[in-house]
């Protein structure tokens, strides 16, 4: 017990407790003993973020859209077949909508299905049939496109390429069909410019792995219209996802806020600091895993490639190249075996002596870590400024569903206030003058001294404004 939950959550203890106290007492004295243990829980920390956090899922599921279920894509493509593309296509199949998995290599289409089919079994405990599995359809070309709904492109990050497939697919769906690019970071508004129905496309971005991270983020790009992003949420609703509506902006909200933690982690090892203790703070904070094996499991040439993207967009970031030394020595992390960490079967095997090029022993302090999760803050008040969402409400959402951050502890933005505004004005002061602007307090933090406004109390959970 305490391995999965790391002694966060009182509860499981606290039961285990009373059922030592109360095992040879009248069933009077016991539920006394219950009632006031369950007094006692109510009034943690833990219990009230976790509320938070249950009235944060039912948000994301009663902000419903427009879209009727007629509306909803009933056939489906799947173009670029990589790790997430037979993700995204194993998740359309389980809900019963036949997909075509589209690439320009037999081999990746073979993998692509293999993958689906092994996570259609694993979510059906091995017990997948041939009518799920004869949803999935590879091939090379556009064959059966003019009756595809929607098409979800996955290919390689890079914008050229994919506007080059937008051409292309447009020219063989029909023209009320949506296609929606999973891209993590370029521009949904530069991605329209290609196309003659630029309404019909989005962004819909799924977290890895695709199968457990239960967050999509849809994106708005300059010219989507309103019953795009309608239908796409409706999707997301029935992929039994949560998803947040966010501006077209580098980074979206998600990988901007994980993209500034991974890059100051990144920096902190440069100057000496061991990644093998900062991904033990982590997991110690609450998180499944530490930067570092997230790193991996993103995998390092599409962290560069954020990076870099993220490093143009906004020029008070320090950039690190850590990860660019990893990416010519081709340790790519989990999915070719090695990264910071080995893997085997997909599964951790141990630190990996050859990945990170900076060994150092030296362990991380409790005030560098912290710096982490500053940044992360920071670039948080940043974002409602620049207004990629609305409300601290989406970025708590976005962060617990979509990276993993510690449920327990609210969100981001809850964290944040119970730190206290001002403390956390004052360290943000301290490190900018020490390692540059990019710590600069936000406006907002000062304008707003909090992420939750005192009126907002569960009311915030019932806004709209950008939450699917």
């Amino acid at each position: 017990m305490l391995r999965k939950t790391g002694g966060h959550y009182p509860a499981p203890l606290k039961i285990l407790e009373i059922l030592q106290q109360t095992r040879s007492l009248p069933i009077a004295d016991g539920l006394r003993i219950e009632a006031r243990s369950l007094g006692e829980l109510l009034a943690t920390k833990e219990c009230k973020n976790l509320v938070h956090m249950f009235h944060l899922s039912q948000r994301a599921r009663k902000a419903l859209p427009h879209a009727s279920s007629n509306s909803l894509p009933r056939q489906a493509a799947v173009v670029g077949v990589g790790i997430m593309g037979g993700g995204i296509a194993s998740l359309l199949a389980s809900r019963n909508i036949p997909v075509r998995l589209k690439d320009i290599k037999t081999e990746a289409v073979a993998a692509g299905i293999d993958q689906a089919g092994k996570l259609l079994s694993k979510r059906s405990r091995g017990q997948t049939t041939d009518d799920t599995t004869k949803l999935l359809t590879g091939q090379l070309d556009y064959r059966g496109f003019s009756t595809i709904e929607i098409v979800i492109e996955a290919v390689v990050e890079q914008s050229a390429i994919k506007q080059v497939v937008i051409q292309e697919v447009e020219a063989e769906i029909p023209e009320s069909a949506i296609i929606a690019s999973n891209t993590s970071a370029l521009s949904i508004s530069d991605l329209q410019k290609v196309a003659t129905r630029p309404g019909r496309i989005a962004g819909l971005h799924f977290f890895i792995p695709v199968d457990k991270m239960p967050l999509v983020e849809v994106i708005a790009g300059a010219r989507t219209d309103t019953s795009t992003l309608d239908t796409l949420v409706a999707l997301a609703l029935k992929l039994g996802k949560f998803s947040i509506i966010v501006a077209d902006r580098p980074g979206f909200l998600v990988n901007r806020l994980l993209g500034v933690m991974l890059a100051e982690a990144c920096l902190l090892v440069e100057t000496g600091t061991s990644w093998k203790s900062l991904d033990q703070l982590a997991i110690d904070f609450g998180w499944a895993m530490g930067p570092f094996r997230l790193i991996d499991e993103i995998g390092i040439d599409i962290a560069v490639e954020a990076g870099q993207t993220l490093a143009a967009a906004f020029p008070y970031l320090k950039k690190s190249s850590l990860l660019e030394q990893l990416l010519a020595n081709q340790q790519l992390g989990r999915k070719v075996g090695a990264g910071f960490y080995n893997y085997s079967r997909g599964h951790v095997a141990g630190f990996n002596p050859h990945g990170c090029p900076v060994q150092s022993e030296q362990p991380a302090s409790a005030l560098e870590f912290r710096r982490l999760l500053l940044i992360m803050v920071n670039e948080a008040a940043r974002c409602l400024e620049d207004e990629i969402v609305r409300h601290p409400a989406d970025i708590d959402t976005g962060l617990v569903f979509g990276t993993g951050f510690p449920p327990f502890r609210g969100g981001l933005c809850r964290w944040a206030d119970d730190q206290g505004p001002g403390k956390l004005i004052g360290e943000l002061q301290e490190l900018a003058a020490q390692h540059g602007p990019r710590f600069n307090p936000a406006a907002y933090l000062a304008e707003h001294k909090t992420f939750y406004q005192p009126d907002d109390g569960a009311r915030a959970t019932d806004n709209k404004n950008g939450a699917g």
